[in-house]
C-alpha cells in the first residue's frame, strides 16, 4: 500500500500532536526568571538622600556602561506609588532601587550610597 506524500505529513503530525498532548503537565510549576530586564529606583521629592543619588550615583551608572545592559527607571513614590510593578516587600527606605526580571524582583538595594558600592551591589545583583 503507497501512501501520498500528504497522507504521509498528516499521519507523522498527528503522532506528534498526541505525543506532545499527552505529555504530564506540572502545575506546580513557577515562572522562571529571566536574566534581569529593568532596574527600577524608587525616591520620595521629600528625600534629601534620594537628591544626593541622583547627582552623584546615576550619572556614573549610565556612564559604566550598565545602563544599557540593565535600563534605569526612575519613580517618584508619591506620585506613582510602585508603578504597577509587583514587589516582594513594601519600599521602607529612599532610595531603593529593585532589579526586575520578566516582572518578578530579583533583589533590592534600599537605602544612600555612594556610586562605588551601588554599582557594586548592581553587579551583584545582575549576577543572580
Amino acid at each position: 500500500m503507497r501512501f501520498s506524500p500528504l497522507a504521509a505529513f498528516l499521519g507523522a503530525f498527528v503522532v506528534t500532536f498526541v505525543v506532545t498532548a499527552s505529555a504530564p503537565i506540572d502545575a506546580r510549576r513557577k515562572p522562571v526568571a529571566t536574566a534581569p530586564t529593568e532596574l527600577v529606583v524608587y525616591e520620595s521629592a521629600a528625600c534629601p538622600a534620594c537628591t544626593g543619588f541622583r547627582e552623584g550615583v546615576i550619572r556614573p551608572y549610565f556612564a559604566s556602561g550598565r545602563g544599557a545592559r540593565l535600563p534605569m527607571s526612575v519613580i517618584d513614590m508619591d506620585m506613582l506609588g510602585t508603578a504597577g510593578r509587583a514587589l516582594k516587600a513594601p519600599v521602607t527606605r529612599y532610595p531603593t532601587a529593585v532589579v526586575m526580571a520578566g516582572g518578578i524582583e530579583v533583589g533590592r538595594i534600599e537605602g544612600p550610597r555612594d556610586a562605588g558600592a551601588f554599582l557594586a551591589a548592581v553587579d551583584g545583583l545582575m549576577r543572580r
